[in-house]
């Protein structure tokens, strides 16, 4: 088994934290205004630190706080309170169709989240393919066009150094060290 590394799980320690604090904080909150809210309102308000954390820590986040905001849901607010226990079928199917709420929606956000970075990443591949052929389109010799296509490759990979070969004139043609450095 692979072991990952003490930051990766402090990062992860850190966002369950975070997490289970924002939950805490909810309930804290809601707990103050029991009297003035009902059921209902309560669990739609549950769901404000379910998306708040898939935001800003991802979805393993997002589906922590669903089930955290699920107990603290069943503990403080359904009948009999201060339990985990559940005495009416009403407040039971509450119960899962908020934890149902609460995970899909939380993959939902993360869905969308990965597709805006999927999106940002399509428009940075873009706008350097824009950029490389703009560069290409008035070089004429194969020794410039094979500068300018390293010039990119290097700018683009951040390599430590590119090599380009053409044939021109059946002599191949290199063009070596790019060094950052350089």
């Amino acid at each position: 088994m692979r072991r990952l590394p003490f930051t990766i799980l402090r990062g992860a320690a850190a966002r369950a934290l975070a997490v289970m604090l924002l939950v805490a904080l909810t309930t804290g909150a809601l707990h103050l205004l029991r009297d003035q809210l009902n059921v209902p309102i309560v669990a739609l308000l549950y769901l404000l630190p379910v998306v708040l954390g898939t935001t800003q820590w991802g979805l393993g986040a997002g589906i922590l706080a669903s089930f955290c905001a699920f107990l603290a849901f069943n503990y403080f607010f359904i009948e009999p309170t201060y339990t985990i226990v559940v005495h009416q079928t009403q407040d039971l199917l509450a119960l899962i169709v908020f934890l149902g709420v609460a995970v899909v929606l939380s993959q939902w956000v993360g869905r969308a989240q990965a597709n805006l970075a999927a999106a940002r990443a399509r428009e940075q591949e873009t706008t350097q393919l824009y950029e490389l052929s703009a560069a290409l389109a008035g070089l004429r010799s194969e020794e410039a066009i094979a500068r300018a296509l390293a010039e990119r490759v290097h700018a683009t990979t951040q390599a430590q150094a590119v090599e380009v070969e053409a044939e021109a004139d059946s002599l191949p043609v290199s063009i070596l060290g790019l060094d950052p450095g350089a």
